[in-house]
């Protein structure tokens, strides 16, 4: 069966939250962070996401405070587009379009008229003026103000004093000061290197710049037309840094500089008293900005591995940002890439250095991170030269029916000049503490790569966990729990090998009955307890060896899908032959684990969903994204997704499960029916600040503190059927939008009846009505006003939950 509908890719997370520096508001309580085309709103005192806002115009480049409105920020797209927000609603008030693509936007509190704009790409970029009035409708007003901008500064544009002065730098070694009346430049000595940040102070005359030599130098009266032939302009140098700097921020008060490198280290900078400083160590990796709020109470330092750390001024971390990683991608396995965790619904990947992340794409973000390997992070360089240990292999137990949840991990010690050593670790989860404990460490489990590791399934019938893993060495051993001394841990229990041929894969049936291991071009069916030979199957392509293997799932259980470098091809257990046979590569498979089918990408980016016993696709979607996916996995629904689900419940591929791209940016795409990314994105009204809510949201957050002692209005939603897709559209609705409560209370009351029908027999309000368990549209129009008494009745009768009728009282 064909599927004919189309479906459309749309991004819904990933991607980078460091690409441009963060914003503070005014007020220091929330940052604005760009994140491919949206920019989320994160709290500084919970760090969770209160609010997005989300273009439809390409990705985000910049985000800065309106000059005029406190209440409103501008962001500029890489199609430039510049755009007015009201970021507590969330909705975009005024748009205009320019002709050229901006990089950066920046803006000054004494500036009302006009906002700047850095256009062009690579290295040299055009500063320009663009009017606030252009956002009132009228004809869009620029003005060239600078060319040859150098692009390759954290904050390309900056601004002396009240902001009658730009700054901004030439050629890489040119400080250009402009305004109205004149332009000085400042030549920067050859000695101290290109300059790779700078910074202006908010009070005092003074520009700090950062440089490749890892020196900061403090200019002074640049703007007043100072001598800088002979750098009489240059007031002193300070250096501690043993890399590029990064950047650099003055605080609020312009007593002290703050600056970041690849040493992971935030130096505060006392520069009018000397050499004096202070610092903040052992932070998560590598800076690349860093920035201060306006009353100089918290700073932000972002950092190469796409997280966020707000920090107070008493050099404290207060919270932490992450989001997917996106250092070393190309030294990865594509098989750690997003591993499909069944205990939590999510997917891991690998975090920050020696770390993994469980990562939510649902929700996008992080829910938690295990370090792994437990040691320090080195700087970027020392990282680069494989001084550290680096995850390689992770499998999580399939099955819940067993009382404790297991986690195995690789990870291989990169050395120069000595042997890779390899550990693999087995973790338990304590149902106590709710977090992974090691229990058995095993050194060189293989001789060379360990090249997959899988969990049998169990079921009702066998309680004990059993780990197999596959290596180059030839050898597949099966490990298992093994008590000595009072004391349980990981032993091998049995080894298999086929004529000496390097074990590329494995994998195990739904049941765990069958163990296929792929031994180069041969495919070996084992027992799973003993690990003896039962059966073997010869590839169709015997000049190239196998790459992944995978078994089918439910109705699919008996099949195999076989995928070498030209073919991928399906045996069929039961009657012992290949089945189907097309040529092609297939760079990436998944399986969804709530369903028999499985989705392919080729090595062009194209997607086939297929059925294990057809050889025909279902589906197929020519180019998913213009980079190289990363990887694909299928998450089953939640609870804030049913109404997404109700959409593709005519897609049998899509009815259970949600399927996820990643490409090589680490920007996350999903299939769905909708072309527009606002309708699959899910709702964050739960999280967010009581002053984002309207009053409608406060009172179904008050009743469901009350009625249930639970504030997330997602679970009170949860109590109906459809009753989450009405909350969603009244809570997240701003105020001053909503409709009449005439409008939406009957179709919000209604929505509670989404499993049940009145019969077509004519009652009365006085007879009670005969209800029947099947779904009716619930469209208020149709009701008459007898029917609305008997349905408020049969609410109250059939309704368990006291707590859902407790707040319609209260409306």
């Amino acid at each position: 069966m064909t599927i004919e509908r189309k479906l459309h890719l749309n991004r819904v997370g990933g991607a980078s939250l460091v690409n441009s520096p963060p914003v503070f508001s005014h007020d220091g309580k929330l940052l604005f962070c760009t994140c491919g085309p949206t920019v989320k709103i994160f709290s500084t005192n919970t760090g969770k996401c209160v609010q997005r806002l989300i273009s439809l115009k390409g990705d985000i480049t910049g985000v800065v405070l309106h000059p005029r409105n406190k209440l409103q920020v501008i962001t500029s797209t890489c199609q430039g587009e510049l755009t007015v927000w009201d970021y507590e609603d969330g909705i975009s008030l005024q748009s205009i379009n320019v002709s050229w693509n901006i990089s950066n936007i920046a803006s000054h509190p004494n500036i009302s008229d006009y906002i700047l704009i850095c256009t062009g790409e690579k290295r040299s970029g055009v500063l320009r003026k663009v009017w606030i009035d252009s956002f009132s409708g009228a004809k869009t007003r620029t003005e060239e103000v600078a060319t040859r901008v150098s692009m390759t500064m954290p904050c390309p544009i900056g601004f002396l004093k009240s902001g009658e002065q730009i700054v901004y730098i030439k050629k890489g070694d040119k400080i250009c000061v402009m305004d109205m009346e004149r332009s000085v430049e400042a030549n920067v000595g050859r000695k101290d290197g290109k300059i790779t940040c700078f910074a202006c102070n908010p009070i005092e005359d003074y520009i700090a710049t950062g440089h490749v030599t890892g020196r900061i130098n403090f200019w002074y009266n640049l703007g007043s037309g100072a001598d800088t032939r002979h750098q009489s302009a240059l007031m002193s140098s300070n250096h501690w840094h043993s890399h590029p700097v990064s950047d650099v921020a003055f605080t609020p008060g312009g007593s002290s500089l703050l600056s970041v490198g690849s040493e992971g280290v935030l130096v505060e900078w006392h520069y009018k008293r000397g050499d004096d400083r202070n610092f903040l160590p052992r932070l998560s990796a590598s800076c690349r900005h860093v920035v201060t709020s306006n009353d100089g109470s918290m700073w932000v330092v972002t950092h190469i591995d796409n997280s966020i750390s707000i920090a107070t001024n008493q050099y404290q971390v207060k919270h932490s940002i992450h989001g997917l990683s996106a250092v070393d991608i190309c030294d990865r396995p594509s098989d750690l890439t997003f591993y499909y965790d069944h205990r939590t619904k999510s997917c891991i990947t690998t975090g920050k250095t020696g770390h993994l992340m469980f990562y939510d794409p649902n929700a996008d973000q992080e829910l938690y991170s295990v370090d792994i390997t437990h040691e320090n992070c080195l700087g970027q360089l020392q990282s680069k030269e494989k001084l550290y240990s680096e995850i390689t292999r992770v499998c999580t137990q399939v099955s819940e029916d067993s009382d404790s949840s297991w986690m195995a991990t690789v990870e291989v010690s990169k050395m120069e000049k000595l042997n890779n050593a390899s550990r693999m670790k087995l973790w338990v989860l304590d149902k106590d503490d709710k977090w992974w404990k090691l229990n058995t460490v095993i050194n060189d489990a293989h001789k060379s790569e360990i090249t997959r590791l899988c969990f049998r399934p169990t079921n009702s019938d066998t309680d004990q966990s059993y780990l197999v893993s596959a290596g180059a060495d030839g050898l597949v051993k099966l490990w298992g729990m093994v008590t000595k001394g009072g004391s349980s841990h990981w032993s091998c229990t049995a080894t298999a090998s086929y004529r000496k041929l390097p074990a590329v894969h494995c994998d195990f049936s739904q049941d765990g009955s069958v163990l296929a291991v792929a031994f180069r071009h041969t495919v070996c069916l084992l027992d799973p307890l003993t690990l003896d030979i039962t059966r073997v199957l010869l590839s169709n392509d015997r000049s190239n060896p196998v790459e992944k293997l995978v078994l089918g799932k439910f109705s699919c259980q008996h099949m195999i899908i076989i995928v070498s470098e030209k073919s991928m091809q399906a045996f069929d257990l039961l009657k012992g032959s290949v089945s189907w046979v097309v040529d092609l590569h297939i760079s990436h498979i998944a399986v969804d684990y709530m369903s028999e089918f499985m989705f392919a990408v080729s090595d062009v980016n194209d997607l086939y969903v297929i059925k294990p016993t057809c050889a025909e696709p279902l589906y197929t979607h020519r180019q998913l994204t213009e980079n190289n996916v990363f990887s694909i996995f299928a998450i089953p629904y939640s609870d804030s997704d049913r109404w997404l689900k109700d959409d593709c419940s005519d897609i049998p591929w899509l009815a259970r499960s949600k399927l996820y791209v990643t490409d090589s940016s680490l920007s996350v795409f999903t299939l769905s029916v909708s072309d527009n990314m606002q309708n699959i994105l899910p709702s964050i009204g739960g999280s967010q600040d009581s002053r984002f809510m309207n009053p409608i949201a406060h009172i179904l957050e008050k009743s469901a503190n009350v009625s249930t002692g639970r504030g997330n209005l997602s679970e009170l939603a949860a109590h109906g059927a459809d009753v989450s897709s009405t909350v969603k559209a009244i809570t997240d609705s701003p105020a001053h939008i909503l409709p009449s409560v005439t409008e939406y209370c009957a179709r919000f009351l209604t929505s509670f009846l989404s499993n049940l029908k009145v019969q077509e027999a004519p009652v009365s309000c006085s007879n009670a009505p005969v209800i029947e368990n099947q779904a009716v549209a619930g469209d208020s129009s149709k009701l008459s006003p007898n029917s609305d008494c008997l349905i408020l009745e049969s609410v109250t009768a059939k309704s368990p939950q006291s707590g859902q009728m407790d707040f319609l009282h209260g409306l």
